[in-house]
């Protein structure tokens, strides 16, 4: 009996120590540790390095499109300054040009007119001496020379203005009446007698 006992105490102890040895050797062994994950703000990822390529990109594109922007201002600026000067000399070229052509213009009328005059003064001149005969200009004779220069004075007035106004009528009209003053004027020196002029004077 003694050995029975014993020999269950021993089964035991074997049990006991199978048993606890894989404990020991768990616990002696190092667990393995699991990998510590980094932060994110530590792992770049390929997306965020593109974004921020796109993003410096952006901006140079931006910031070349701006002095682009600012540079064609300022051409354009610089454009229209020259347009403008060149419109105002060119405005003042042609207005000192139609200044010059105006008074060019004056002086070929003037100088026009002057001819025009000495020429009528000399018809004039033929004209009283042919009618005179040689004798002394007379009173009579004064009148009718003025009479006859207001008149046709005013109606080449009046012609001119009928023109400018494009009016035919007055036109017509007036150089109607200028025909019937020289023939007036005609026919009084023709009938015009210088020494019956000279009795009515003597008288």
């Amino acid at each position: 009996m003694f050995r029975s006992i014993r020999h269950a105490c021993g089964l035991a102890l074997a049990a006991s120590a199978l048993l606890v040895t894989p404990l020991v050797v768990a616990q002696d062994t190092p667990a393995p540790q699991a990998p510590q994950a980094q932060p994110k703000s530590a792992q770049p990822t390929a997306a965020g390095k593109t974004d921020k390529a796109a993003d410096k990109a952006g901006d140079k594109a931006d910031k070349a499109a701006d002095k682009m922007d600012k540079a064609a201002d300022k051409a354009a600026d610089k454009m229209d300054n020259a347009a403008d000067k060149a419109a105002d000399k060119m405005d003042k070229a042609a207005d000192s040009a139609a200044e010059k052509l105006d008074e060019a213009a004056l002086a070929l009328k003037a100088k026009e007119r002057e001819v025009r005059a000495k020429a009528q003064r000399k018809a004039l001149e033929s004209e009283v001496k042919s009618t005179l005969k040689g004798s002394p200009m007379t009173a009579s004779m004064k009148q009718e020379l003025s009479r006859h220069a207001r008149r046709i004075a005013r109606l080449e007035v009046v012609k001119k203005v009928a023109n400018d106004a494009k009016d035919q009528v007055s036109e017509d009209a007036t150089a109607a009446l200028l025909t019937k003053e020289r023939a007036r004027h005609d026919t009084w020196m023709k009938n015009f007698n210088p020494k019956a002029e000279q009795k009515v004077g003597a008288k």
